[in-house]
This record gives C-alpha cells, structure tokens and sequence, in this order.
C-alpha cells in the first residue's frame, strides 16, 4: 500500500496533463492553477464528512491515559549518531528532486518551445511518462 500511496502522484501527473491537453488552450496557466485548488477543497468536505475510527480514538485515549503515546521529536534526527544519516537523506531527495523536476519540468517546455509541438502532443508523452510511474511503483512495492 506504501508503494500505492507514493506512487499516486503520477496518477495526479496524468490528470493533471489530461487537463493541460484539453483545457490549456482555452483557459491558459491562470486557469489550470486555478483548477488545481479543486483537489484541496475537497479534503475540508472530506474532514466533515470521515469520521476516526472508533478502535483509534479508544487506542489512543488509553495510550494517554497510560502515559504510553509515542512521540519522536523533531530535532532528534540532528543528535550525533543521526546527524550523518540526515544529511545523507537530505542529499538523497535533494539529488531525487532536482533530477525528477528537471526531467518533469523542462521536458515539457523543451518539447513545446524547441520542438513547436501543439498543446496534446506535449502532454501525451507526459502522460504515458506519468502512468508509468504509477504502474512500476506499484510493481514494484508488490514485489518487495
């Protein structure tokens, strides 16, 4: 399931390229960010609507009647045995984002700007790039 979740974002990638595809021409980059506070509305209808699930809020009303609620400090990553383990991670991500965003990012444009192709035909490669990620996250959280 953690491979599901992580790999979602590319679901929302290839939505979000079907938008640009259909809606670009029309309602242009304003409209599209517009567009994109969609999804954050709906989490305020969900929050009213889910409820926590009993056996949780009995859990964790008898973890803190017990004192037993387990809470990690945010600054414990930066204590002398973590500290090397932090930074490596940070570099880790830092290098995952920086080569995800550029390929993700400026692929796009490069196709659009360099190459003058229309509006679908810059968002179909995105797409399929998007659905791949989805599909080989799941493959590949399976088979761990």
């Amino acid at each position: 399931m953690g491979s599901v979740l992580q790999g979602s974002w590319g679901l929302g990638a290839l939505l979000s390229s079907a938008a640009y595809a259909l809606l670009y021409d029309s309602i242009g980059w304003r409209g599209l960010l517009l567009l994109g506070v969609l999804p954050a509305l709906a989490i305020v209808y969900i929050r009213q609507i889910c409820q926590e699930p009993e056996i949780w809020i009995e859990n964790r009303r008898k973890q803190r009647a017990e004192n037993r609620e387990f809470r990690a400090p945010l600054f414990s990553i930066f204590k002398r045995g973590m500290f090397a383990n932090t930074l490596t991670a940070c570099w880790l991500m830092a290098s995952a984002f920086v080569v995800g965003y550029s390929v993700g990012g400026m692929f796009p444009s490069y196709l659009q700007k360099d190459l003058g192709l229309p509006t679908g035909a810059v968002a179909l490669p995105i797409m399929l790039q998007s659905l791949m990620f989805f599909l080989s996250a799941v493959l590949w959280g399976w088979f761990s």
